[in-house]
C-alpha cells in the first residue's frame, strides 16, 4: 500500500509539471500569434490618390518656385502659408521670401483687406528696402551688387555682380564722336605726311581725354545665373549682354563698344 501511495504521488506530481509546461507554451504561443500584423496590399485607388497628392505637391515646387494649381494663374490667386487662396492678387515667391516682408504679415486679417490694400502692404517695406517695385509675377529679384547699389536681376538672364572700376576715358556721346572723328582724321595725316596737322588733331584729342574722366569697370566679371539652363553657345551670348547691361547700369552704354569690341 505504502508503494502504490507514494506512486500516486509522482504521478500527480508530474501531471501537474506536464500541465504547467503545456499552458506555459500554450500562451507563448497564443500571444506570438496577436502580437503578429497583416499587411494588406493597398488598393489602386489608394495608390492613385497617393501618386495625385504627391503630383500636386510636386508642381508646387518647379524651378524653386510655387506653381499655381491646375487651372489657376496669379490674376486668380495666391500662396499663404501653403494653401492656395482664390483671390485676384499677385504675391510672388521672392517677394514673401524676403526679410522685410515677413515683418509685416504677423498679426494681419488679410481677409479685411481689398486688393489694393494687400498689395500696398506687401509692397511698402519692400521699396522701403530695395528702392524699387516688387517683383509681382517673379520675372526679377533685387540684388547687391559688390558696389552695394540694388540690382534688378531677371529671370533666364545672367548679371554681372562682381567687378572693380577704375577711373579711365569716358567720354559723353558727343565728346566720343568727335573724338574718334579726330583720331580718323590723325591717322589719316599720318599716312601723308602732314605732321604738323596730325599734331594738332593729337593735342585736341589728349585735351578730350583729360577733361572726360569718369567711372568704367574693369575685368574680370563674376556673373551670376538664375533659371533654366541654356547650350553653351546661347550662355556665352548671354554672358556678353550681361557686360552690355552693367554699361548701361552704368550710365555709360555709349562706351561699351568703344571698350568691348
Amino acid at each position: 500500500m505504502l508503494n502504490l501511495k507514494n506512486n500516486w504521488y509522482w504521478i500527480l506530481f508530474s501531471i501537474i509539471i506536464f500541465g504547467g509546461i503545456g499552458v506555459f507554451m500554450f500562451t507563448r504561443l497564443n500571444s506570438d500569434t496577436k502580437s503578429k500584423t497583416v499587411y494588406n496590399q493597398p488598393s489602386e485607388e489608394t495608390l492613385q490618390n497617393i501618386q495625385d497628392k504627391l503630383d500636386v505637391q510636386k508642381a508646387k515646387f518647379i524651378d524653386g518656385s510655387k506653381r499655381q494649381p491646375a487651372g489657376e494663374t496669379h490674376e486668380t490667386g495666391f500662396w499663404e502659408n501653403s494653401r492656395w487662396h482664390r483671390d485676384p492678387i499677385e504675391i510672388s515667391k521672392v517677394l514673401k521670401e524676403d526679410t522685410v516682408q515677413n515683418t509685416v504679415q504677423i498679426g494681419v486679417d488679410w481677409n479685411s483687406l481689398s486688393l489694393e490694400e494687400r498689395r500696398e502692404r506687401w509692397a511698402k517695406p519692400y521699396r522701403a528696402k530695395w528702392g524699387d517695385e516688387p517683383p509681382w509675377n517673379s520675372e526679377y529679384r533685387h540684388v547687391h551688387d559688390s558696389k552695394g547699389k540694388v540690382r534688378r536681376h531677371y529671370r533666364n538672364k545672367p548679371l554681372v555682380k562682381q567687378y572693380e572700376t577704375r577711373r579711365g576715358f569716358a567720354p559723353t556721346p558727343a565728346a566720343l564722336e568727335r573724338y574718334l572723328t579726330l583720331k580718323t582724321d590723325y591717322n589719316n595725316a599720318e599716312a601723308v605726311g602732314d605732321f604738323p596737322k596730325a599734331a594738332t588733331l593729337l593735342e585736341e584729342m589728349q585735351n578730350i581725354v583729360h577733361n572726360n574722366q569718369g567711372e568704367l569697370p574693369v575685368r574680370p566679371f563674376g556673373i551670376t545665373y538664375y533659371g533654366d539652363s541654356f547650350p553653351q553657345e546661347v550662355q556665352l551670348q548671354l554672358n556678353k549682354d550681361a557686360v552690355k547691361e552693367l554699361y548701361a547700369f552704368m550710365g555709360i552704354i555709349h562706351l561699351y563698344e568703344f571698350y568691348e569690341k
